[in-house]
């Protein structure tokens, strides 16, 4: 996994880029490209494109426009009845959320709940039934534990 951030006179631009091979039965690559654009503190646009096997599985955008967030995935569209968004799952790389209590999913496309586990660690369960937990030191992300049903995936800052 590979993670960006560029800040720039109250800009912030994040991505992820991950590639995961792995074989069960068959042969499974899953390569995912997330991307999130900020101006002064608010979420102007970011997108998630995931390819499972080389072929397209998700392909979601949310944008701020015309004073509202649009949302789109393979399939709809549609709004979300937000103003603002401050605070994304991208963001929880590189900043903690010490004064947070929800987190814009780009994926799910739709709040989640932050809890707080113990000092300095949070769960955000997400909705569908899996769960991520985040550790931090210095206000910085050093460690992720991805709980998936049918296996578990640690991240480790480098």
């Amino acid at each position: 996994m590979q993670f960006y951030q560029n800040n720039n006179n109250g800009e912030v631009f994040l991505k992820i880029s991950s590639e995961v091979k792995t074989r069960l039965i068959f042969g499974i690559n899953v390569k995912t490209e997330e991307g999130s654009y900020f101006k002064n503190g608010k979420l102007i646009s970011s997108y998630v494109r995931r390819h499972v096997n080389g072929k397209e599985k998700a392909n979601k955008t949310t944008q701020f426009i015309d004073s509202n967030y649009k949302i789109s995935d393979e399939n709809q569209k549609g709004e979300i009845n937000q103003k603002y968004i401050n605070y994304n799952l991208m963001l929880l790389y590189s900043k903690e959320p010490v004064s947070e209590d929800k987190v814009y999913s780009d994926s799910f496309q739709q709040f989640l709940t932050i809890k707080k586990t113990d000092n300095h660690s949070y769960r955000i369960e997400l909705p569908d039934g899996n769960y991520n937990d985040y550790h931090f030191q210095n206000g910085i992300c050093q460690k992720v534990e991805l709980h998936h049903s049918l296996f578990t995936i640690n991240i480790q800052k480098a």
